[in-house]
C-alpha cells in the first residue's frame, strides 16, 4: 500500500495514519525521499482582500 501526503499535511495526521495501518495489520514502513519543489502559486483575487474597504492595520514583530 501506497501513502503519500502533501506538504501542508500535518506530520502527526500522517503519523496517526501509519500508526492506524499498523493496527490493521501493515508490518513495514518505507520513507521514501520526495521530489524537491519550489513552486508557488498567487492567491486568487476574490480571496486575497475579500474586505478591500476595512484597513487593518499591520504592526510589525521585528524589532
Amino acid at each position: 500500500m501506497g501513502l503519500t501526503a502533501g506538504a501542508s499535511a500535518p506530520e502527526h495526521l500522517v503519523q496517526e495514519v501509519v500508526l492506524y495501518l499498523k493496527q490493521l495489520g501493515a508490518e513495514q514502513v518505507t520513507a521514501l525521499d520526495g521530489v524537491a519543489e519550489d513552486v508557488s502559486f498567487p492567491m486568487p483575487k476574490g480571496l486575497s482582500d475579500p474586505y478591500p474597504e476595512i484597513q487593518i492595520p499591520v504592526h510589525s514583530t521585528d524589532s
